[in-house]
């Protein structure tokens, strides 16, 4: 027999006793790093969320996203380090910042939806801490040539971090190039 819980999925009754799962399950997830992730259901355009982020804890939104229609999700963040995350309606990942502002500063993904369906935002926390986030989702109908730019130009600043982080050298030229393009693109 499975329970499920929201927080943590299928639970195993046969392994539980009655006042032993609630400690047993929060602290087999702590010991081996299993990241925590919580859904919180439907981001709405111009609705603010604000909220606590622990260490290694993941908050999920729903996005209905029209296809062709630009999306903006913009993240200001204070105590920890935040990546969000947007998957399209087949949970792969359409795209992923991880910018190096650290425990303070501001994030945005921009996209354009594919197809039509519900995509996930994610915000994770990189970092030991525990922090604060505040989320807004800013869109507008019809993408202007400008958000294609937008899009293109944060594609490239976020490959660009990835391969500065990987630190090799070779890794950090082509993060120079990746940078000098995106600010090419920026400048215009």
């Amino acid at each position: 027999r499975l329970a499920y819980a929201e927080s943590t999925g299928p639970i195993p009754m046969t392994l539980a006793r009655p006042g032993w799962l609630l400690l047993a399950i929060p602290f087999l997830a702590t010991a081996q790093n299993i990241p925590t992730i919580h859904a919180w259901g439907q981001l709405k355009p111009h609705q603010t969320i604000q909220r606590r982020l622990g260490p290694g804890q993941t908050d999920e939104y729903q996005v209905e996203v029209s296809a062709g229609r630009f999306e903006r999700v913009i993240v200001r963040h204070t105590g920890s380090r935040v990546v969000v995350t947007v998957l399209d309606p087949l949970r792969i990942i359409l795209v992923q910042a991880d910018r190096p502002n650290d425990a303070l500063g501001a994030d945005s993904v921009s996209f354009i939806g594919e197809t039509s369906g519900v995509y996930r935002v994610g915000i994770s926390n990189a970092s030991g801490m525990a922090g604060r986030y505040w989320l807004e989702l800013a869109e507008s109908p019809q993408p202007a040539e400008a958000d294609r730019s937008r899009i293109e130009a944060e594609r490239l600043e976020f490959q660009a971090e990835h391969e500065r982080r990987a630190g090799t050298l070779e890794s950090r030229r082509r993060s120079i190039d990746l940078f000098q393009r995106a600010i090419a693109i920026w400048e215009h």
